[in-house]
């Protein structure tokens, strides 16, 4: 354990993410729970609350920014919806 840390004390963690990428090998980091809000894959847009209030909200996975509309509000489409199933 003492070899590992010697060999790897000096190494920064940008250094040692490009060079895991570079060589094409899988890795992960532990964050902490703060991190979160910060992480790229977390990127936000405006959303709509359905009082039109504007807030930001964590883009879905695998989706490039949208236009969003309101949220709608607690039962706003519940009839078309059950419509819609009824047939």
């Amino acid at each position: 354990m003492t070899v590992i840390k010697e060999d790897f004390s000096e190494v920064t963690c940008k250094n040692a993410i490009e060079s895991l990428e570079k060589h094409q090998i899988a890795w992960s980091r532990v964050s902490e729970v703060s991190d979160a809000a910060s992480h790229p894959a977390l990127r936000n847009f405006p959303g709509m609350l359905p009082d039109g209030t504007v807030i930001d909200m964590p883009l879905p996975a695998g989706h490039e920014r949208f236009p969003a509309g309101a949220v709608p509000s607690l039962g706003q489409h519940t009839e078309q919806i059950m419509r819609e199933f009824a047939n």
